[in-house]
């Protein structure tokens, strides 16, 4: 088996330049998404200053384009880059849950582990400026909310699946809209603190108590369907 070798000092030199530029690429790009984050979250979408963006990240006017094609583009960078932690933790938690045999037991399970890492996202900067991102998306829907939804879709069915069973009676489509409203009412909680503000043990306790809350509403509104 035979091994290509640079053939020439400069084709080593234009191997090492682009491996360097992918490096560098990298550091710039996550950087964008974190400054932008904050000033989608401020001013939303249209309000929002790609200039400004770049201006504080310390890069060339052009470089948002360079990274993501569009200001579009970045702001469903971020949501997609926050939503994906979410989710994974979502998937992780919900392999852990038990079911069990008590139905109000089993809600509280799958809340808590549907919610919990929404919750504890908040406590980044980003994490943070999504939720802002997402309460907004419940008055003022753009294209963030069909992006969120593509997102979500397939970690949201196996939850589904769940409460399909513990409430056979009511259908999956009133389950999503069941779901929707406790996650509008935990969305809201984080945000009416600073990021800064949010300690590890402030978290936990937001999160007991939002899963109670939620899981008085789920049950509710499902029984009012039966």
């Amino acid at each position: 088996m035979s091994v290509s070798m640079p053939s020439s000092a400069s084709e080593e030199n234009e191997i090492t330049d682009n491996s360097q530029r992918e490096c560098e690429a990298g550091p710039v790009r996550d950087r964008l998404i974190d400054v932008a984050s904050v000033h989608f979250a401020e001013h939303g979408l249209q309000g929002a200053s790609q200039r400004a963006i770049q201006r504080e990240v310390g890069v060339n006017p052009g470089a948002a384009n360079y990274h993501f094609g569009s200001k579009e583009a970045l702001y469903l960078a971020v949501i997609e880059d926050a939503l994906g932690r979410i989710q994974a933790s979502r998937t992780e938690l919900l392999d852990d849950v038990e079911i069990g045999t008590d139905r109000s037991a089993a809600v509280r399970r799958l809340l808590n582990a549907y919610l919990a890492p929404m919750l504890r996202e908040a406590r980044t900067r980003r994490g943070h400026s999504y939720l802002r991102i997402l309460v907004a998306q419940l008055s003022h829907a753009d294209i963030a909310r069909a992006a969120m939804e593509e997102q979500v879709q397939e970690v949201r069915e196996r939850y589904i699946d769940h409460f399909s069973r513990l409430f056979p009676a009511v259908s999956r489509n009133r389950l999503y809209e069941i779901l929707r409203v406790c996650l509008s009412v935990a969305a809201i909680v984080p945000i009416q603190f600073r990021q800064e503000q949010l300690s590890e043990r402030k978290i936990e306790t937001m999160i007991g108590d939002v899963t109670e809350i939620t899981a008085v509403i789920f049950e509710r509104m499902c029984d009012e369907d039966t």
